[in-house]
């Protein structure tokens, strides 16, 4: 009977058996690949964020870095100018009368 091609019912339900057991193994396997794309997914999303948030922090240190220098430099120049705007009142002090500015040199010694 084997020979002529005509399956018995043992064979169909062996046949049944492995189809069964080939499609468990197919949906274990696609169970798996969708797993890891996700698990995939999941690192490339945590690692943009890490990243996004280390550009957004440095860009803050930058930001304040900046500022602090020129709040330095401003500092540095308003001592300058105030030295030098200090020794031109000594030297020639001023005078408001009215709109004009009238430098005194009479009686003072230009030191």
């Amino acid at each position: 009977m084997y020979g002529s091609g005509v399956c018995l019912p043992d064979d169909r339900a062996i046949h049944r058996e492995r189809s069964q057991k080939d499609d468990r193994h197919r949906k274990r396997v696609a169970l798996l690949i969708v797993l890891w794309v996700i698990t995939l997914l999941m690192v490339l999303v945590m690692s943009f964020s890490l990243l996004t948030r280390t550009e957004a922090n440095s860009t803050v240190f930058f930001r304040d870095g900046v500022q602090k220098r020129f709040f330095a430099e401003a500092a540095q120049e308003r001592a300058s100018w105030r030295s030098i705007t200090d020794r031109l009142i000594r030297i020639r002090p001023f005078v408001l009368e009215g709109n004009e500015v009238v430098g005194l040199t009479q009686g003072y010694d230009a030191a």
